[in-house]
């Protein structure tokens, strides 16, 4: 009964098809009577009940979540329920009766399959001296709380009494299919006990369920009466006397205490072992993202250097793209240095500034810049840095575009920089993109392009 409590309760939730209906909706049968019970929460007419396709997937999804082993998907219920009842050694008539393996015709036909006995087994009902007991199933909200028991079916109480006063006006046969809507609405008003029970009850003891999407969604579990609520079925089930334990004690004095304590450390355990449990799946998952992150970041790094530089590092940002540069030692040749292109430009004027050397370019990587480089050690000091040959190649050609048409069209070079960095801007044109830029420039005949070197490919036409 739980379990049909926790359905419908995150069913509704999930649909809204009772959040807003009139108060005599369940007055006539037509408008309510051809729901099922097994629908898809997304689907539009919940008079079909769900195909067993769509069950049979959403069961998958389940199962493997949770790591559970089954080869039985659409009946899954006959066949973990049976394994559950056999465990807990329970009669193996009831049993049968409960998974539906009819013997006869009686059984499959005619037996409304109501086993007792094995419903008040696997509800957690213990037998003692004939009578049955269940903690939980004696917690009631407090008077000031009442309301609490409105909230999981709040439209309950209104159709109520809209049915009820239908059926005093009613006369003949008509008042046979209101019974109908009474019987339902007065099962919702005792699920509505049964859900915030076992709601409680399941915080209280398996603590680390508390990360179920119900507890996350549905409105009333996160309100402060609930809360109350809660405290008020942990206090009572950690001072509940199971009726066995007074035959115990008669029996044997002193020994029943001693199971007690057992108990109450065992409970301490268990409800420690939930929460490491959460802890460790937690710290798991965070780590899990953590190292997707760092994989992924990787990718992206080794993604940008094959790009040939998109990335970089600026004197102002700190961020790294390219390695190893050389330059000058103190004592004459080349030597490494931390010191990187700048392979993320957002303007032509700071690719401008880098290969000149100016702004917050100034003496990077020695005074005068790339071009200082270029003249100093030749193509030698960018051999040893990945991409840097072809990166130095298209700056080139981006320097000598503005130069081209600096002197084409009778202009300064901040006209020409102010010209180019419209098409590097572009979405249409560079993307701010210098390999895009070098493209187009070539492509309008600003930048020569070399004749074929063979195998080798094209290159950029730039001395």
């Amino acid at each position: 009964m739980g379990a049909y409590a926790f359905y419908l309760v995150v069913r509704f939730y999930m649909t809204e098809e009772y959040k807003s209906v009139p108060d005599d909706h369940f007055c006539n049968n037509s408008t309510w009577f051809d729901t099922k019970l097994l629908v898809d929460c997304y689907a539009v007419d919940y008079s079909k009940q769900m195909s067993n396709d769509s069950y049979s997937k959403f069961m998958k999804r389940i199962l493997t979540e949770e790591n559970i082993a089954s080869n039985h998907i659409v009946h899954l219920g006959r066949v973990l329920g049976s394994a559950d009842l056999e465990l807990l050694e329970n009669e193996k008539d009831g049993t049968l009766d409960m998974g539906n393996w009819a013997s006869d015709v009686h059984k499959r036909s005619y037996s409304i399959k109501m086993p007792i006995k094995s419903l008040r087994r696997s509800a957690g009902f213990v037998l003692a001296d004939g009578m049955h007991h269940n903690t939980r199933t004696t917690v009631e909200p407090d008077p000031e709380d009442n309301e609490l028991l409105d909230l999981p079916f709040p439209f309950v109480k209104r159709c109520m009494k809209a049915v009820l006063a239908a059926k005093e006006e009613a006369t003949g046969g008509s008042q046979s299919y209101l019974n109908t809507a009474v019987c339902f609405l007065e099962l919702l008003e005792q699920l509505a006990l049964v859900f915030l029970q076992d709601a409680a009850a399941m915080l209280i003891l398996h603590p680390e369920r508390g990360d179920n999407a119900m507890y996350k969604h549905i409105p009333l579990l996160k309100t402060e009466k609930f809360k109350r609520f809660v405290e008020k079925m942990k206090l009572a089930l950690e001072n509940s006397e199971n009726p066995t334990d007074y035959q115990l004690e008669a029996a044997l004095p002193g020994v029943q205490q001693r199971f007690q304590s057992l108990e109450g450390r065992m409970g301490t355990m268990q409800r420690t072992m939930g929460t490491m449990e959460t802890n460790v799946v937690t710290a798991v998952r965070d780590e899990g993202q953590k190292m997707r992150e760092l994989i992924a970041h990787g990718f992206e790094e080794a993604a940008k250097s094959f790009r040939g530089g998109a990335g970089g590092s600026r004197a102002a940002e700190q961020t790294r793209t390219r390695t190893l540069t050389m330059v000058e030692g103190s004592v004459g040749g080349l030597v490494f240095s931390e010191l990187q292109f700048y392979g993320n430009h957002k303007s032509v004027q700071s690719m401008y500034n880098e290969y000149y050397g100016k702004g917050d370019f100034n003496l990077i990587p020695i005074s005068g810049g790339l071009l200082a480089m270029e003249k100093k050690f030749g193509a030698k000091w960018r051999k040893h840095i990945p991409g840097g040959s072809k990166f130095i190649g298209r700056m080139k050609a981006v320097m000598r575009a503005i130069e081209n048409m600096a002197r084409s069209d009778e202009g300064s070079v901040d006209d020409s920089i102010d010209k180019l960095d419209m098409v590097f801007q572009s979405k249409d044109g560079g993307n701010k993109s210098l390999s895009k830029l070098v493209d187009i420039l070539k492509q309008q005949g600003i930048v020569a392009v070399a004749a074929s070197r063979g195998p080798r490919g094209r290159g950029v036409g730039i001395g």
